[in-house]
């Protein structure tokens, strides 16, 4: 997902274990869930943060699912 310009992000094709972290480009985590199994693989991060748009910038995706890690970037444009 690169880049973010609707207010959402959406991953799709996941396993059922999968957990995401989002990072700011300093390492801080700004979001974190858990793909729940009526999601039927798809997960979706509004960009809100306690009510606060996510600021624009680059921010660090990670995925871990089975045993197995995999990361990427995104921008967000507000």
């Amino acid at each position: 997902p690169n880049p973010a310009r609707t207010g959402r992000v959406i991953f799709e094709r996941l396993p059922p274990d999968t957990a995401i972290r989002i990072h700011d480009a300093a390492g801080n985590l700004i979001a974190s869930f858990a793909l729940d199994p009526g999601e039927r693989g798809k997960k979706v991060w509004v960009l809100r943060q306690s009510d606060h748009p996510v600021s624009s910038g680059i921010y660090v995706y990670v995925l871990e699912a089975g045993g197995k890690k995999r990361m990427g970037q995104l921008a967000v444009i507000q």
